[in-house]
């Protein structure tokens, strides 16, 4: 089950994580952080170790 739906939070605009959804990347204390635009606009931060994976690898 989808990281048990990001751990019964429900996150349902998170699709599967090939793709990540259209994000802005913010730097938390040196850790990279996604702020995704969900249907209503708003930002929602999404810690997730997929995502964290793969933004670090972009900013290597």
């Amino acid at each position: 089950m989808a990281y048990n739906r990001l751990l019964n939070d429900d996150w349902s605009h998170v699709r599967r994580l090939e793709r990540v959804p259209p994000a802005r990347v913010i730097n938390v204390m040196y850790r990279y952080r996604l702020l995704s635009l969900d249907e209503g606009q708003t930002w929602e931060l999404l810690n997730h170790n997929e995502y964290v994976k793969r933004i670090r690898r972009c900013y290597r």
